[in-house]
């Protein structure tokens, strides 16, 4: 019993850290963020805009943004980078093997449910994946 039940334990916490968004994936500088800003490409599919750029780290940094202009309420926007990065975090293994600095931009002025930004969050990890792959080829 004791052994199933540490077996079951070590399972749940190797798919924790597969779901895992660690600190150190946090694109916060600001130097970065606007030279993703300026260099860096984009994918737009409603309601989120992804800008990307390859980065040397070896993994992928992230961040989420919602413009005060669109949405002036703080937990308005907070809601919706919760819910960008929640749908990241789920779906993160489709571009698991790519090194980029990447934002996602809400678009739209009105706050859309979960599914609409989970649906076009995958589609654009998707098309980056697609990207990297023939880009790499």
């Amino acid at each position: 019993m004791l052994i199933i039940v540490a077996f079951v334990f070590q399972a749940l916490h190797s798919m924790a850290k597969l779901f895992s968004y660690p600190k150190s994936a946090k694109l916060k500088s600001r130097k970065a963020i606007a030279h993703l800003f300026n260099q860096g490409a984009y994918i737009y599919k409603y309601p989120i805009k992804l800008y990307f750029i390859s980065n040397k780290e070896g993994f992928n940094k992230l961040t989420a943004s919602a413009p005060k202009r669109n949405h002036k309420s703080a937990v308005n926007r907070n809601l919706l980078k919760r819910r960008m990065r929640e749908a990241y975090r789920l779906n993160q293994s489709i571009i698991s093997h790519t090194n980029y600095d990447i934002l996602f931009l809400y678009t739209a002025k009105e706050i859309e449910n979960y599914q609409k930004i989970e649906t076009s969050m995958i589609y654009l990890l998707n098309e980056l994946a697609l990207r990297n792959s023939i880009a790499s080829t």
